[in-house]
């Protein structure tokens, strides 16, 4: 998975970008057949990137991105040349790996619906990212076939490279102060009259009343308005770090300094942020800490700092062996092909 997603990274770049240009070149490319990379399309693919990086890309820039979508026309041109096919059950499989990474990222189950907006808010429709994938599988295909015996010697980091890396970097390997923490959040804002938010205020001191009186703080999972129609609440749980400045900012230093200064097991009163009412229980304080090579990274505690720089350094040693495997693969179908590139139309 971590190198079809290296492969991916230029294909994603230039969804729809070889349409049949009817402008000026800034390329043209003939391995098996003819393609054009035409002025204006690449103009739209630059300015994509512009957008995402908040500047305008320099002239070697735009170069180094015509380099990357010729060797990937290359790429392809040379597999399908070698008959290699991609099966719709493939490219199926890397769609659903995509949507349980947006759905890990958004921590909740996502319909086709919403997978489709997600991809469409990067700048592709379904059809062009599914054509993109399918492209990316190919080209990974194809140098698996060529190139496969160098990416399989990669060797892992020794015990001696991942200790010298954490002695170097140990400051890095600290664990800030954090809590994990449940909350009961009421969301006044999608109420539309003045009556019911002030209603909801009420509700949710209501709320914390009960709680302290004995009710279980888990049986507050939604809170409904007085007519049962309008959710105005959930219960969260989550966990916050001491160096949060993005989540103190957005939430407000009130929400964000009392879940910091209750104890354990202790039900705050009603806490007002920037978004809406908060009850809170804080579950477990977990301290600063210097962590050591064989401690676990908390707070989910899933591996040790070994093992996380182990696996890190060993990503970058794939990714190394992959840029090389790819430039010598490059290199040999560019002496074969004929390449043209059009600096002159790489300004507008």
């Amino acid at each position: 998975m971590k190198m079809i997603i290296l492969f991916l990274a230029v294909m994603l770049a230039a969804a729809g970008l070889f349409a049949q240009p009817i402008d000026r070149p800034v390329a043209t490319v003939k391995y098996t057949e003819s393609e054009v990379v035409s002025q204006s399309q690449f103009k739209q693919t630059v300015e994509t990137l512009e957008q995402q990086y908040n500047r305008k890309l320099t002239i070697d820039e735009k170069k180094t991105l015509l380099d990357s979508l010729v060797a990937e026309i290359l790429i392809i041109q040379a597999a399908r040349k070698e008959r290699i096919t991609v099966a719709d059950s493939e490219v199926q499989a890397l769609q659903e790996n995509y949507r349980k990474m947006y759905e890990q990222q958004y921590n909740k189950t996502l319909t086709e619906a919403d997978f489709h907006a997600l991809i469409e808010k990067t700048g592709y429709t379904w059809d062009s990212f599914t054509r993109e994938l399918r492209k990316g599988l190919l080209a990974r295909k194809y140098v698996m076939a060529k190139k496969g015996a160098d990416l399989e010697r990669v060797t892992p980091p020794s015990d001696k490279e991942v200790e010298d890396y954490y002695f170097v970097n140990q400051a890095k390997f600290v664990s800030p102060e954090m809590v994990r923490f449940k909350q009961i959040f009421i969301n006044p804002n999608i109420l539309s009259t003045q009556a019911d938010k002030d209603a909801a205020r009420k509700r949710a001191q209501a709320i914390v009343q009960e709680i302290k009186a004995g009710a279980s703080f888990d049986n507050y999972w939604e809170v409904f308005d007085a007519t049962g129609r309008v959710k105005i609440g959930s219960y969260m749980p989550g966990i916050l770090r001491r160096d949060d400045a993005n989540t103190r900012t957005a939430y407000g230093p009130e929400l964000f300094d009392t879940i910091f200064t209750l104890k354990p097991n202790v039900v705050s009163d009603l806490i007002t942020s920037k978004v809406g009412f908060h009850i809170v229980m804080v579950l477990e304080k977990i301290p600063f800490k210097v962590l050591a090579l064989d401690d676990m990274i908390p707070p989910q505690n899933a591996m040790t700092v070994r093992s996380y720089i182990k696996s890190m350094l060993g990503q970058q040693k794939e990714q190394e062996t992959v840029q090389k495997v790819l430039s010598d693969l490059v290199a040999e179908l560019r002496r074969q092909a004929e390449v043209k590139i059009f600096e002159e139309n790489l300004t507008w």
